[in-house]
């Protein structure tokens, strides 16, 4: 298994250029049985778009891959010339039958209530019988307690416009991300003036220590 993620990561930098086929595609063995993709990228901060991740899609549907989503700094991309786009989404344009598990925690993105310990999977294109088994293996054992739940559920369904707190909401929401592109732009620029140090532009910077 090593030398198999040794053999995908040959060749890559530290912000690979796309997620598609080419590479992957030659590199997949019969031990593989799922694909990682975690988008926007942590620690190298780069997100894939719509044509790299329906690549990424066909290379699953080919091999029969299941196709794991983590997506927990969705909301960290401080550009505009990029958008994060959910494998989710992607699979169910294109009317894709891959299983895919998307995974999102109230630990990262703005929030950063770390100590809350609340997240979900999502699952799409599932066997019905997998997901009862994952639904009782869930029931077993610890899940979040009260305050966890309740606040991930306002993440999941946060304010709208209307909504008496959706001013506040967005007031506090947008300070933290600009205090935290502030935070990524003083690394990169303060981390570039060290002699023999060379820090790529990165359309994402998920700076997630200012979060913790």
């Amino acid at each position: 298994m090593r030398k198999l993620i040794h053999d995908i990561n040959n060749g890559c930098d530290e912000a690979p250029s796309s997620a598609g086929g080419g590479g992957i595609n030659n590199s997949v063995r019969r031990v593989v049985r799922a694909v990682v993709v975690i988008n926007p990228g942590n620690p190298t901060g780069n997100v894939f778009d719509e044509i790299d991740l329906g690549g990424l899609v066909e290379v699953c549907e080919e091999h029969s891959l299941v196709l794991l989503a983590d997506e927990v700094y969705q909301e960290n991309v401080y550009t505009p010339l990029k958008k994060f786009v959910s494998v989710r989404e992607v699979a169910l344009r294109r009317q894709s039958a891959v299983e895919v598990y998307s995974f999102h925690s109230m630990s990262k993105g703005y929030y950063g209530e770390c100590g809350i310990r609340g997240g979900y999977m999502q699952l799409t294109n599932v066997d019905p019988e997998i997901n009862s088994v994952i639904c009782k293996l869930s029931s077993m054992t610890l899940c979040s307690n009260t305050m966890g739940q309740a606040l991930l559920a306002s993440i999941v369904t946060p304010p709208v416009e209307g909504d008496a707190s959706y001013p506040l909401f967005q007031t506090e929401k947008e300070s933290i991300l600009g205090a935290l592109q502030e935070k990524a732009d003083m690394v990169y620029h303060e981390l570039n003036k060290i002699p023999g140090v060379q820090v790529g532009r990165l359309a994402c910077l998920t700076v997630h220590v200012s979060l913790l």
